[in-house]
C-alpha cells in the first residue's frame, strides 16, 4: 500500500494493450486505499482516460509516450496522465444525457467523461508547450493516517539492535569521523591533527592505549600515542611490538590485523590498522588493551574502516592550511580523488553481463555516485546515486552513502534493494538532518540464475529498459528521497532480466538539460534516444553515444553532475 507523500510513476507506448498495463498499475498502486468497488470504479476511469488518449490524442497510433504518475497525499490519490498527442477540450463535448429505460439511445461520445466524472473528485485538462496533462483526483473516505513501521532490528532511535553494536556501529562512526576531519582547524598542524584522529578511534574501538606512526621521507615516525602500557611507555614498546610480527603481518595483507603482542613476558591484544591510499603504506594505527582483549566484531569493523581513515588522514594532511588560490586547487583535487579512489569505479567480470559506468561533474567533484557490487558468480548489485548540489559538499555525502550501502550488504548479505535502502535512510537521518541534505538513489540486484532484476528508488529518476522486438519503457519506481521521511519504508520492484535486455540509469543531470526553449528537455529525448540505439547497439556503443551527445548538449563542464550506468544481459558463452 502506498504512503503518503509517495509518487510511482510509468510510462508506457501508445496503444490499447498498454491501457490494460496501466489499470493494473493503478490496481496495485492504490490497493488498500479504497474499498473494492471504489478501486473498481478507480480502475474504471484510469481505463477511460486512457482510452481518450490512444485513440483521441494519438489517434490510434502506436509508439508514443504515455506518461503516468500516482501521488498519494493525506486525504486523496493524484493520478496524472502525461502526453504528446492533439490537445483536448472538454468543453468541446457534451456530456450525454442519460436516458436508462433506452440505453441504446445514448450517443458513444462523450460516455468515457461522463464515467470519469461519476468517479473522480476533481478533473483537470491543460497543455503547455506541446504536452498535455489530464489530471484526475479522488478522495478518501477518510484521512489517510500515518503508519509507523520499523525494521525488527532498527528502534525508534535509528540504532540497530540484535546484533553486535561493536560492528554495527560503523555507520555513525564513519559520520562521526568525517564531521570530526572537516570541523578541525586549517590552522593546526599536522600532529594535532593525527593526535586528535587517534583519539578519536581509540575511543571508537574502546581500547586502553594507542599509537600512530606516519611516513616521513619514506620511514614510519610516531606521531601519536596515547595510554600507558605496562612496565614501559608506548614509545619504547612500540619499537619491541615490530618484531611481534602483527604489524608487518597487516601491512603485507593490506588489511587490518588482530593478534596477541607478547613481548618482554607480558600479553596485551593487539589491533593494527594500515593508512594506505592508491595501494601505498602511508602509515599505521595501533590500538591495545592490557587486561582485555579484541574481538571479531572489532576486526571486521576494522576492515570497513581501515581505507576510509587512510583517505581522511591523507587528504587532510596533503591539504594543509588553504591560504592561496593555489592551494585551494590542490585541496579540490585532493577531495576529488578521495571521491574516485573511494568510490569504485572499476566494473566488475561478471560471465553473461556488459557494463557501462560514465560521470562528468560540474565542478572538480560532484555527488553523483555509480558503483557495482559483485556478490557471487550470478549475482550483482548496482548503485546509483545524486546528492543535492555539487562541489565537496555533495561528494562527501555521496560518499557516506557508499559506505553505508556497502557496509550494510558485509552485515546482512540478503537484504533486498528496498529494505537496503530503508536501512541506510535511517541510518543517515542524522546527518541528512544535520546538513539539511538529502538524496536520490537507485539500488537494483541482477540474479543470473533467476533471470530477474530487483531494484528500489528513492526519488531517483525512473530507469529505462529495453526487451528485444519491443519499446522501451520508463521502470515503475517509488519516488520519495533519502533525508525527507526518517521512517519511509522503500518498496522492492521485480522484474524479468533475460538474454537480450538492457538496463539504463542515470542522474538528473541528463534529464534537467536546458534546451533552446529555456525548459529543462525531461525524459523524452533520453527515451527516443535509447530507443533508436538500442536496437542496433550494444550498451557500450550505445550509452558511449547518448553520453557524448548529452555533453555537447550540456556544454563541457556540463551545467549539473551527469552519471549513466547501462547492463546488457547477453548470455553466457
Amino acid at each position: 500500500m502506498m504512503r503518503e507523500g509517495e509518487q510511482r510513476r510509468i510510462c508506457v507506448s501508445s496503444s490499447f494493450e498498454s491501457v490494460r498495463v496501466l489499470a493494473d498499475f493503478t490496481r496495485e498502486a492504490v490497493s488498500g486505499l479504497f474499498p473494492e468497488n471504489e478501486l473498481t470504479n478507480v480502475e474504471l476511469a484510469i481505463v477511460e482516460a486512457a482510452n481518450n488518449i490512444v485513440e483521441h490524442a494519438y489517434k490510434n497510433s502506436k509508439g508514443w509516450p504515455v506518461e503516468f504518475s500516482v501521488d498519494c497525499l493525506s486525504d486523496s490519490v493524484i493520478f496524472c496522465f502525461n502526453d504528446l498527442g492533439l490537445p483536448f477540450d472538454p468543453a468541446t463535448v457534451p456530456i450525454p444525457s442519460f436516458d436508462f429505460d433506452n440505453l441504446d439511445s445514448i450517443a458513444e461520445g462523450g460516455r468515457g467523461l461522463f464515467i470519469i466524472n461519476s468517479i473522480m473528485d476533481e478533473i483537470r485538462y491543460y497543455s503547455v508547450e506541446g504536452k498535455n496533462y489530464t489530471v484526475l483526483k479522488k478522495k478518501f473516505a477518510v484521512r489517510l493516517p500515518r503508519p509507523e513501521h520499523y525494521h525488527d532490528f532498527i528502534n525508534r532511535d535509528g540504532l540497530l539492535v540484535g546484533q553486535d553494536p561493536l560492528a554495527l556501529s560503523i555507520f555513525e562512526e564513519t559520520a562521526s569521523l568525517m564531521n570530526f576531519a572537516a570541523g578541525f582547524s586549517a590552522d593546526s598542524g599536522k600532529k594535532a591533527f593525527l593526535s586528535g584522529m587517534l583519539e578519536r578511534i581509540s575511543d571508537i574501538f574502546k581500547a586502553e592505549w594507542g599509537t600512530l606512526r606516519f611516513e616521513e621521507k619514506g620511514a614510519l615516525v610516531l606521531i601519536s600515542a596515547i595510554g600507558i602500557c605496562p612496565e614501559n611507555n608506548c614509545q619504547q614498546r612500540i619499537n619491541l611490538r615490530r618484531q611481534t610480527g602483527i604489524e608487518i603481518s597487516a601491512f603485507l595483507a593490506g588489511e587490518p590485523r588482530m593478534g596477541v603482542d607478547s613481548s618482554e613476558g607480558t600479553s596485551s591484544s593487539v589491533l593494527v590498522i594500515p593508512i594506505s591510499w592508491s595501494e601505498n603504506l602511508k602509515g599505521s594505527i595501533m590500538l591495545g588493551h592490557n587486561s582485555g582483549s579484541f574481538s571479531e566484531s572489532h576486526l571486521k569493523k576494522a576492515m570497513q574502516l581501515y581505507r576510509f581513515i587512510g583517505l581522511l588522514i591523507d587528504n587532510r594532511i596533503l591539504t594543509g592550511k588553504i591560504s592561496s588560490s593555489e592551494e585551494s586547487m590542490r585541496q579540490m583535487e585532493m577531495a576529488a580523488n578521495m571521491h574516485k579512489e573511494l568510490v569504485e569505479t572499476m566494473l566488475p567480470e561478471l560471465p553473461g553481463l556488459s557494463l557501462f559506468a560514465r560521470s562528468k561533474s560540474a565542478l572538480e567533484t560532484g555527488g553523483d555516485y555509480l558503483a557495482f557490487h559483485k556478490q557471487s558468480d550470478s549475482v550483482l548489485w548496482f548503485m546509483v546515486c545524486d546528492a543535492m548540489g555539487k562541489g565537496i559538499t555533495a561528494s562527501i555525502f555521496s560518499t557516506l552513502a557508499h559506505m553505508t550501502f556497502k557496509s550494510i550488504l558485509f552485515l546482512k548479505e540478503n537484504v533486498s534493494p528496498g529494505e537496503l535502502l530503508s536501512l541506510a535512510n535511517r541510518i543517515m537521518s542524522k546527518d541528512f538532518d544535520r546538513f539539511e541534505m538529502f538524496m536520490t538513489a537507485l539500488l537494483g540486484r541482477i540474479d543470473l540464475a533467476q533471470g530477474t532484476i530487483e531494484y528500489a528508488s528513492a526519488g531517483h529518476c525512473p530507469p529505462i529498459l529495453y526487451r528485444p522486438g519491443s519499446a522501451v519503457e520508463l521502470m515503475d519506481t517509488q519516488d520519495f528521497m533519502m533525508g525527507v521521511d526518517v521512517d519511509t519504508e522503500y518498496r522492492t520492484f521485480k522484474a524479468p532480466f533475460t538474454r537480450g535486455m538492457k538496463l539504463l540509469t542515470y542522474t538528473d543531470g541528463i534529464t534537467d538539460i536546458v534546451g533552446p526553449s529555456g525548459e529543462p528537455a525531461g525524459v523524452e529525448p533520453l527515451l527516443y534516444a535509447c530507443e533508436a540505439e538500442f536496437k542496433r547497439k550494444n550498451i557500450v556503443d550505445a550509452c558511449s553515444k547518448i553520453f557524448a551527445e548529452a555533453l555537447i548538449v550540456s556544454g563541457n563542464p556540463p551545467q549539473d553532475d551527469i552519471s549513466m550506468l547501462g547492463i546488457e544481459y547477453i548470455g553466457k558463452k
